[in-house]
């Protein structure tokens, strides 16, 4: 079997019954192939044997949660129009960062002027986002005017903001997206921005699949519909090969090679199909009248430099 199902098999899948598996071999193999994915905490809860990862990965969730509290109370302050994104799982995770998306110009001046007066600091500024450090929390946000890759807007958040709600976090409550909302995001980004799939996509979307089709009306409108279908063709072949790995197993044949050889994640998105998928923004008003502002960065040294680094990255 290949590591990324017997990961899988460790781990399970939501609504299904706890996996039993026999004593992992190599458990740090495994929780490499997890943090590639997305899923270390994930994978460590799950086995509950590799006591210190699982403690400092546990201690940098509690650190995510008390800062989302932080912020939820901060932009509650001063009236932010804002939501989360890509930040809240529907299973353990810990985050790199912490996105939010705000709804205007002065939403963004407003969220980082309270974040400087809070002690965190500008580590990164662009034409439609800012980031900035937390020490208390080591850990960055990322505030976002516009869903964008190289000023390229590849998602119009308007459709986004009709799909908000308040999500309790310790005592406050902080705005994020809908399930079918936050699916469309997540196909989205993965595809334009990172150019890549991993198992926190495949978790994401196995765990909100009654809200699917309302993530295709979302998708429809906000003409991401290729890399929505492209995930959702990911997630069914992912399932796919998992049944028949598992049936194989049951009547003691060997794992298929070729099921294996297309089973290794991350998954990079083909040329084609990104190509595909940037035609179809093309049509998208919102998304073209910033086209061009995209290809200026052409005429960059650095993007080049940026392109290679991200063509030959095995996770992101």
């Amino acid at each position: 079997m290949s590591d990324i199902l017997e990961l899988i098999n460790v781990i399970g899948l939501p609504g299904g019954r706890t996996p039993k598996h026999k004593t992992i071999i190599a458990p740090r193999k495994l929780l490499e192939l997890a943090r590639k994915n997305k899923v270390p905490l994930l994978f460590l809860k799950k086995i509950n044997t590799l006591q210190r990862e699982q403690t400092i990965y546990e201690r940098r969730y509690t650190q995510f949660l008390q800062m989302l509290h932080f912020l939820a109370t901060s932009f509650s302050r001063i009236g932010l129009h804002y939501t989360l994104i890509k930040t809240l799982k529907p299973f353990s995770y810990v985050p790199s960062d912490i996105d939010i998306l705000v709804e205007r110009k002065k939403d963004l001046r407003k969220a980082v002027s309270r974040l400087r007066e809070a002690g965190l600091k500008v580590s990164d500024e662009g034409k439609n986002e800012t980031t900035l450090f937390s020490e208390k929390y080591t850990l960055n946000v990322d505030l976002y005017l516009e869903l964008n890759v190289i000023d390229f807007i590849y998602l119009n958040k308007a459709h986004l903001f009709k799909h908000t709600f308040p999500k309790k976090i310790h005592a406050s409550e902080i705005w994020t997206l809908q399930p079918p909302a936050e699916l469309v995001v997540v196909a989205a980004h993965a595809l334009y921005k990172e150019q890549m799939f991993t198992l926190s996509e495949f978790y994401t979307f196995i765990a909100y699949l009654h809200h699917i089709e309302e993530g295709k009306t979302i998708a429809s409108n906000t003409r991401t519909q290729i890399a929505y279908n492209l995930m959702l063709h990911f997630v069914y072949e992912l399932l796919k090969c998992l049944t028949t790995e598992r049936q194989r197993s049951k009547e003691g044949r060997v794992s298929n090679r070729v099921l294996a050889e297309k089973l290794k994640l991350p998954q990079k998105v083909s040329f084609n199909l990104l190509l595909k998928a940037f035609w179809e923004k093309i049509f998208d008003k919102y998304a073209f009248v910033t086209f061009f502002e995209g290809l200026k960065h052409l005429l960059t040294p650095n993007f080049y430099k940026n392109l290679i680094s991200h063509t030959y990255r095995e996770t992101y």
